[in-house]
């Protein structure tokens, strides 16, 4: 008796979730919507500290949307504040694979390289970081971190 009354009820939830998924697809506008929601969510979580929680709503936005590469650098954000740096790296370089001019993503790849003691792989990616730059002093100014006595500019093309 329990099963029918599951089952009773599954149906319709089944198809209340079909018709959900179903204007999700149909209609870009909405779809759209829905990412930035969960991508304001997961930056609004992460300003707040709250990781996790941003993880889950940027990974909500990447089910919706999966080829934004702006998304998946946030992803991969979050990510190194929660140390995971080798998932990190699998977002940042998704990131590219999407928009190989994304700057953003070729930084925190660099970063991400660094931690993991890949030194000539973070000096290649912070090397396409500054060819993307009109002006080499902009990516120091940008990111305070990365100044000029850490990193040997003369290896840099």
């Amino acid at each position: 008796m329990g099963s029918s009354a599951i089952s009773s009820t599954s149906p319709h939830l089944s198809s209340k979730l079909y018709a959900r998924r179903t204007t999700i697809k149909a209609n870009g506008l909405v779809t759209t919507t829905l990412h930035r929601l969960w991508c304001s969510r997961g930056a609004v979580l992460t300003k707040q500290g709250y990781y996790e929680a941003a993880l889950a709503s940027f990974e909500a936005a990447l089910r919706i949307q999966p080829n934004r590469s702006k998304t998946w650098v946030f992803h991969g954000v979050v990510l190194v504040h929660l140390h995971h740096y080798k998932a990190a790296l699998a977002s940042f370089n998704r990131a590219i694979d999407l928009s190989n001019t994304n700057r953003e993503a070729w930084l925190f790849r660099g970063s991400v390289l660094k931690e993991l003691k890949q030194y000539e792989e973070a000096l290649f990616s912070y090397s396409q970081a500054l060819k993307l730059q009109k002006q080499n002093s902009d990516i120091c100014r940008d990111y305070p971190i990365w100044n000029s006595s850490k990193i040997d500019w003369t290896l840099v093309e």
